[in-house]
C-alpha cells in the first residue's frame, strides 16, 4: 500500500474525528457492487473540521474500476484515499451497501 500525503492523512484523521463524536462504528463488507466507484458520488467537504456533504453528478466511473469484472484495477497498487474510507459517514452510503454503521450511542441507552 502506498504511503499517503499530508493532506490525504488530514481526511483520515478528521473522518475518524467525526465518527468518535457521533458515536459512530462500521460495520459490515463490501458486496463489490460498485456503486461507489460509478457514481453519482456524495461528497464530503471539510472546512474547519466541519464536515459538510454534496451530492455531484460523475458522469464517467473511476478510471481504476473495471466495469465488465465489477472490480477495482488498482485495489492494491495505488487505492485512493477516498476508497480507503469509504464509507465514510452514513451519509454517503449507497442503497444496499454492505456496509452500515451503528452507533454506540443508541447501544448505550438500552443498556
Amino acid at each position: 500500500m502506498r504511503e499517503f500525503t499530508e493532506s490525504e492523512l488530514y481526511l483520515k484523521r478528521i473522518t475518524e474525528k467525526v465518527r468518535k463524536e457521533r458515536g459512530l462504528i462500521l460495520k459490515g463488507e463490501c458486496k463489490r457492487c460498485g456503486k461507489c466507484c460509478e457514481g453519482p458520488a456524495k461528497v464530503y467537504l471539510i472546512k474547519d473540521d466541519e464536515i459538510t456533504f454534496e451530492r455531484f453528478n460523475i458522469e464517467k466511473a473511476c478510471e481504476g474500476f473495471d466495469k465488465e469484472k465489477r472490480l477495482c484495477k488498482i485495489h492494491d497498487k495505488d487505492k485512493p484515499l477516498v476508497c480507503v474510507l469509504y464509507p465514510f459517514l452514513p451519509e454517503v452510503l449507497f442503497d444496499g451497501c454492505g456496509f452500515w454503521f451503528e452507533n454506540i450511542n443508541d447501544a448505550l441507552s438500552l443498556i
